[in-house]
């Protein structure tokens, strides 16, 4: 028992003299030297930066894409890059095709509400991204996993024929996302 209380004086005093080594440094003008103990997880910032410079210098959708993407059979930064670049060239979330498909992925309206964990409005980067993921997700699977006939689902193309450009989608999205 007289061990626990000494070590536990010594804890206070050892806190108390870092206290007043703060405080004196504040008095000095010197800021205290910060030590963060939460463990806080982040990619690297080289890592960061290089897909942010891929999506127009935008922090927000980079962060969107690795928030949603990874956990997906098929993810790749590269492959989502290439829809959103081939979707969406200007990165600007709030265009509306002549279809009326929305936002960096071009999700049509009609698809709200099938997935209220993604949010509500298209227009958002992260709704956007994440509504695109989970559609392109379904036509990956309705294309029993091959890439090329996904994309094609995922740009509304099939059947036997296809709409004036349709086949050339798969290639764009690859060249774009430099996959």
């Amino acid at each position: 028992m007289k061990k626990l209380l000494a070590g536990a004086l010594i804890a206070h005093w050892v806190l108390e003299g870092a206290i007043l080594v703060g405080l004196g440094l504040v008095a000095w003008g010197s800021e205290p030297p910060t030590v963060r103990v939460d463990p806080i997880v982040v990619p690297p910032p080289a890592v960061v930066d290089e897909l942010a410079a891929r999506m127009g210098g935008s922090l927000e959708i980079a962060d969107a894409i690795r928030r949603h993407g990874p956990g997906y059979e098929w993810y790749t930064e590269d492959l989502v890059v290439g829809i959103i670049r081939k979707e969406n060239p200007w990165l600007l979330t709030d265009t509306v095709n002549s279809y009326g498909a929305t936002g960096l992925m071009q999700v049509w309206d009609f698809h709200l509400g099938d997935h209220p964990e993604c949010g509500d409005v298209l227009a958002d980067v992260d709704t956007n991204i994440c509504y695109g993921l989970k559609l392109f997700d379904r036509k990956w699977h309705a294309a029993g996993g091959d890439m090329t006939l996904a994309l094609l689902f995922y740009n509304g193309c099939w059947g036997s024929t296809y709409i004036l450009g349709c086949e050339s989608y798969p290639a764009d999205v690859v060249e774009r996302g430099e996959i």
